[in-house]
C-alpha cells in the first residue's frame, strides 16, 4: 500500500522544497501564480493547463512546449 502513495509523496516532498526554497510555502494558489520567482503550471486531471504564473508562460514562450512522456502542452494561443 506504502508503495501506491510513494510516489505522490515524493512530489509533495519537492513541490515543498520549492515553496520554502522561494519563502513562499504559505502562499495562496493566486500569490504563487503571481511570484515572478516560481514557474507554475495549473493543469487538470486531463493535462489540460488551467492557469500559468509569468515566468512559466515565458518559459512555454521560448521553447516549443512543455512535453512529457505521453503529451505536448503548448501556449493555446499557438494552437492552430
Amino acid at each position: 500500500m506504502i508503495e501506491r502513495f510513494l510516489s505522490h509523496f515524493l512530489q509533495f516532498v519537492c513541490v515543498r522544497q520549492v515553496l520554502v526554497g522561494a519563502d513562499a510555502l504559505d502562499a495562496s494558489p493566486t500569490d504563487l501564480l503571481d511570484d515572478s520567482r516560481i514557474s507554475l503550471l495549473g493543469l487538470d486531471r486531463g493535462g489540460c493547463l488551467l492557469a500559468a504564473s509569468i515566468l512559466a508562460l515565458d518559459i512555454l514562450r521560448c521553447s516549443e512546449g512543455l512535453s512529457t512522456r505521453t503529451t505536448l502542452y503548448a501556449l493555446a494561443a499557438d494552437r492552430p
